[in-house]
């Protein structure tokens, strides 16, 4: 066995980490809701191949060379808790935002959002600015802007080919918000749709609840994976029968829509 195929062997040893069971502002750019509706419900992911764990790994490993740089300029730079990001709340926990930390300019602070990209992407970020580049990003910033009650986002950017920076404030957007909110209402209240009609489209090939959404991958009974179960304010479920503290009887595992 090379020494590369031995180290693949390792990351897929390492014990999965429990999936997240919120909406989360990373996420919420995504355009396929069913794949939001699976999260918010704890549904188990198809785990990620061991380059993609070094992909996530590494990016963690540059937003603290970029936090550590940030501070060489002066400016004062807030890191949050232990693991390093500031935590905001909605809806009983049910929708959660980290921001990697905030930044003050010129006495005013901004969420501080850290990407790292490749050569390619940040040329795009460049020339086009977040908002067009990169969507997902935008809708993430603007989510933890909203949530955080701060109206003004410090994205910088690292280039991984080149370690060149790009930076852009980004104000607030209140359609953009609004937009946000309706799509969250719609999560936690309705049952949304999958993306797509074929599990052969390469935005469900490539994501990670595609074993729940079209496999038909085992799923451990829960209240919160119930279809009848809605998520309450008070950070639990709730259904016909109340508080939903125990799987009934009644059990119906929660399935997207199909598209019409």
């Amino acid at each position: 066995m090379k020494i590369e195929e031995e180290i693949d062997h390792a990351y897929e040893q390492e014990e999965r980490e429990p999936a997240r069971s919120y909406i989360g502002a990373s996420s919420i750019g995504n355009s396929c809701e069913a794949l939001l509706a699976f999260t918010l419900r704890g549904f188990p992911e198809t785990p990620p191949s061991p380059k993609l764990k070094r992909i996530f790994k590494l990016g963690h490993i540059l937003e603290d060379f970029v936090l550590d740089d940030l501070e060489k300029t002066g400016h004062h730079v807030l890191r949050g808790d232990e693991s390093g990001q500031f935590g905001f709340q909605a809806v009983g926990g049910h929708v959660s935002c980290h921001l990697d930390g905030m930044i003050v300019i010129d006495k005013l602070k901004y969420v501080l959002e850290i990407k790292s990209m490749n050569d390619a992407n940040h040329k795009k970020f460049i020339k086009d600015g977040v908002k067009f580049s990169h969507p997902k990003y935008f809708a993430q910033v603007q989510l933890m802007m909203a949530m955080s009650e701060i109206d003004q986002c410090f994205f910088i950017a690292i280039n991984k080919n080149t370690c060149e920076y790009h930076s852009e404030v980004v104000k607030a957007d209140a359609i953009e918000q609004v937009y946000l909110e309706d799509k969250i209402e719609r999560i936690l209240n309705h049952k949304p749709s999958r993306i797509s009609h074929d599990e052969a489209d390469w935005r469900c090939r490539s994501c990670f609840k595609v074993g729940v959404c079209w496999q038909n991958d085992p799923v451990e009974p829960a209240c919160k994976n119930c279809a009848l179960a809605s998520p309450s304010s008070d950070g639990g479920w709730r259904c016909f029968h109340g508080l939903a503290i125990d799987v009934c009887n009644d059990y119906i595992l929660f399935k997207p829509e199909e598209i019409t």
